[in-house]
């Protein structure tokens, strides 16, 4: 009945270890690193997760890719299919740069190019329609000129033939433009004058060189 009565071997060693206050200090840190590990995945994730997908899936098509919210990354497809119809698929990404600053419907602030008043349309399919096919105009009238194309979408096509007779786009023929167009109109302001560089810092071509040449 003894033998019965005494603990083995290895029930004893268990017992000493679980006695051992190193024992528990090894298996608290060891549940504390445990933890701030998978805390700062969790705040890594919440911080640049959605920064780095948006750099990998916006706008990375030929010519460029641009770096844009997911608020404008869903219209890609509708960007795409509407791009392919009026021969700009090699423009994908610098359209959406050029929509990441709207906030309306009119995502492409499209109304006034047909005669509407700002901001009347309030489909963003139509708004991206209609503005893509506007930017595909103004392009070809630029003759391939995105700079002057760009300035264009936001000053009108009149803004193209006053920028190629004074030998292309420069920040000081847009200001030209802006402040001829606004005495005439007897607006306290015409356009933005800053546009194209609203526009291309959402984007980067293929070699970075779009914005080195107006920076």
């Amino acid at each position: 009945m003894q033998g019965v009565l005494k603990k083995g071997p290895k029930v004893v060693g268990t017992i000493a270890i679980l006695k051992n206050p190193i024992t528990w200090i090894l298996t608290g840190i060891f549940l504390l690193l445990t933890f701030l590990f998978g805390v700062a995945l969790f705040v890594s994730i919440g911080l640049g997760g959605e920064n780095q997908f948006e750099s990998k899936m916006s706008g990375e098509v030929a010519g460029g890719m641009a770096q844009v919210s997911a608020e404008v990354i869903r219209y890609e497809p509708l960007i795409q299919k509407y791009a392919k119809e009026n021969g700009m698929g090699e423009y994908v990404g610098l359209i959406m740069a050029l929509i990441q600053g709207g906030r309306h419907l009119d995502v492409m602030q499209s109304s006034e190019s047909i005669g509407l008043p700002p901001g009347t349309i309030t489909d963003p399919e139509y708004s991206i329609q209609i503005g893509v096919k506007y930017f595909a105009e103004v392009m070809k009238q630029a003759k391939g000129d995105i700079y002057i194309a760009l300035q264009a979408y936001n000053f009108g096509s009149g803004f193209i033939e006053y920028a190629l007779d004074r030998g292309g786009y420069s920040k000081e023929v847009a200001i030209q433009f802006s402040s001829m167009m606004a005495a005439k109109t007897g607006w306290y302001r015409y356009g933005d004058v800053n546009y194209i560089e609203h526009v291309l810092r959402y984007y980067n071509d293929e070699n970075g060189s779009m914005v080195l040449r107006i920076a």
